[in-house]
């Protein structure tokens, strides 16, 4: 009984520090591009490149994220950016 009240204490204080620690959101940063942007909605296009780790972040509005075929016409540039199935690349709207 006391071998298991051990690792489930250690857990508990791990879990409370980590729950303290402030984390930064999720955008700006590398590899993330905003696309959009308004007093409801940000639409932001993000690559994860091989090799390349993400940092632990806290997602500060909910969220939608897309991947799978979809194509978005930039209005500025009148460039297509498609995203395809597979790729590491995605489309994430965050709802403010």
């Amino acid at each position: 009984m006391q071998k298991a009240l051990f690792p489930c204490l250690m857990l508990i204080v791990m879990a409370t520090v980590m729950a303290r620690q402030e984390l930064p959101p999720p955008f700006p940063r590398t590899n993330a591009t905003k696309l959009f942007d308004n007093d409801r909605l940000n639409v932001w296009d993000i690559v994860w490149p091989s090799g390349q780790p993400t940092v632990m972040h806290r997602h500060i509005y909910d969220q939608v994220g897309t991947s799978g075929t979809m194509r978005h016409l930039d209005r500025d540039s009148a460039e297509m950016l498609e995203i395809t199935s597979g790729s590491p690349r995605a489309l994430f709207f965050e709802i403010k």
